[in-house]
């Protein structure tokens, strides 16, 4: 499995504190009798640009800081210890508030001063508009090597999908490759992918599901994808976001 690097320090031409490695495996998942694990998986914790619900356990400890992402992922790092912080645009939902790439961006940017840990920056689902702001998020991220959450096929079929893997290669940021529990699209998005970016910049979203699929079905997924890499199939061998 490929190694994939997360956030920029100065030193390369961002302003990250520290970066963060992910991937590297050479064994499936858990195979810790052959051999530990290059890299140890990384958990993000969740920022949100605006408010939204969430259960009274997890609220009770964020609830000071909602709305204001800036904070919230200034309390994710230095109380609850995130290496990474995923930031949600969830207000450029055009059912939710619409907020513009511009404002979206200006969000990120003040999330980059308050913090110093890799940026995962998550859209809003909406193809077009998720495509529009990651284009201006990895202008202003400059050099910053944030993942962008995430790129779809829906994108390329709108006609999306090029100007954005365009933006995160000249801008220097990674792909997150989403697509839902089937590897034959998950190669055909890393292939268009490979279009544009070099592969140690694309991490894979195969989905999770404990509903309908169920968890036993996602499972298989992603084991078949680790035996896919590491019988040497080049479109699945990229670490995985979950």
């Amino acid at each position: 499995v490929l190694e994939v690097t997360l956030g920029a320090t100065k030193g390369e031409g961002g302003s990250r504190g520290k970066k963060v490695v992910i991937g590297g495996a050479t064994t499936p998942a858990f195979y810790l009798f052959e051999e530990a694990p290059h890299h140890p998986p990384v958990v993000a914790l969740d920022v949100f640009d605006t408010e939204v619900p969430l259960p009274k356990a997890i609220k009770t400890h964020v609830q000071e800081v909602m709305g204001d992402p800036a904070a919230w992922a200034r309390l994710a790092v230095e109380k609850f210890g995130a290496d990474v912080v995923t930031v949600h645009l969830l207000s450029t939902d055009p059912l939710i508030k619409d907020a513009s790439p511009a404002d979206a961006a200006k969000t990120i940017e003040k999330v980059l001063q308050a913090v110093d840990v890799p940026l995962i920056v998550g859209g809003c689902g909406d193809p077009k508009k998720d495509a529009s702001v990651f284009k201006k998020v990895s202008e202003v991220a400059e050099g910053e090597r944030v993942l962008l959450s995430s790129l779809t096929l829906d994108m390329g079929e709108a006609g999306l999908l090029d100007g954005v893997a365009k933006a995160a290669r000249d801008h220097g940021h990674v792909a997150l490759a989403f697509t839902a529990m089937d590897l034959n699209r998950a190669k055909e998005l890393n292939r268009k992918l490979y279009e544009f970016l070099p592969r140690d910049r694309i991490v894979m979203d195969l989905t999770t599901a404990a509903l309908g699929y169920g968890l036993e079905y996602t499972f298989s997924i992603h084991e078949r994808a680790r035996m896919a890499a590491l019988m040497v199939d080049a479109e699945l061998q990229h670490p995985v976001l979950s």
